[in-house]
């Protein structure tokens, strides 16, 4: 019985290092995607606020 138990322990371990792997490796790629973009969405607002605050254009 107690080897059923570990054994089904041990599947399930797995099966949440699995998923666990999955997930960072796609934070990983949404990171490597996104950070461009959110940067330059970034100096973009900043632009228009300092062209704002100092009447001129850049």
């Amino acid at each position: 019985m107690e080897d059923k138990e570990a054994e089904e322990l041990k599947r399930r371990l797995q099966t949440v290092e699995m998923y666990m792997q999955k997930k960072k490796a796609r934070t990983e790629r949404l990171l490597k995607v996104g950070m461009p973009i959110l940067s330059s969405i970034l100096v973009a607002i900043v632009k228009i606020a300092l062209s704002h605050m100092f009447g001129i254009k850049l």
